[in-house]
């Protein structure tokens, strides 16, 4: 018995849709530099062996981790970082969709897999992040502010200068 939902079929078709027409769909409305297509490409190259050897062979078959991280950081890199915003947008975001593969996780389902994988995700991140700067896709700088303060959203404890981000 198999411990992932395989992701090259769909849970369910949507409706007017075929799996292969709303491939071909997503494939012509994305375009080849979309950033969705780049968070995919490298969380699928990544080695998530660590992640996949918790799972058991018992019970329902689960969302592939890749699937579930590439939701997670296009989110990050989007600013949609709440669970249930991101199971909304794989609910109806074209782009959610094509990345979970139509299948459609609950916020419950995406925040345990955070809780429950948070090292590995973290250690995964800065891969990512790694391999972004290294394509030309990030920029590390300083914001300067005219003292105004405005609401953000990022920790303090979080935010790091460029040492701080190299380290």
């Amino acid at each position: 018995m198999a411990k992932f939902k395989p992701f090259h079929e769909f849970q369910r078709p949507l409706i007017g849709f075929t799996p292969e027409s709303f491939l071909d769909y997503i494939e012509t409305v994305l375009p080849k530099d979309h950033l969705c297509r780049l968070v995919k490409e490298v969380v699928f190259s990544l080695d998530t062996e660590a992640i996949e050897a918790k799972y058991s062979f018992l019970g329902q078959r689960t969302y592939h981790p890749k699937l579930l991280l590439s939701v997670l950081f296009y989110g990050y890199a989007t600013g949609v970082r709440s669970s249930r915003k991101l199971a909304e947008r794989c609910l109806s975001g074209h782009i959610f969709i094509y990345l979970m593969q139509s299948y459609t996780p609950d916020h419950r389902t995406i925040s345990d897999f955070r809780k429950n994988n948070l090292k590995e995700i973290e250690r995964y991140f800065v891969d990512i992040v790694r391999i972004f700067s290294t394509l030309g896709y990030t920029q590390i700088g300083k914001i300067y502010l005219d003292g105004t303060k405005i609401k953000g959203n990022a920790s303090a404890k979080r935010t790091k200068d460029k040492a701080g981000f190299e380290k």
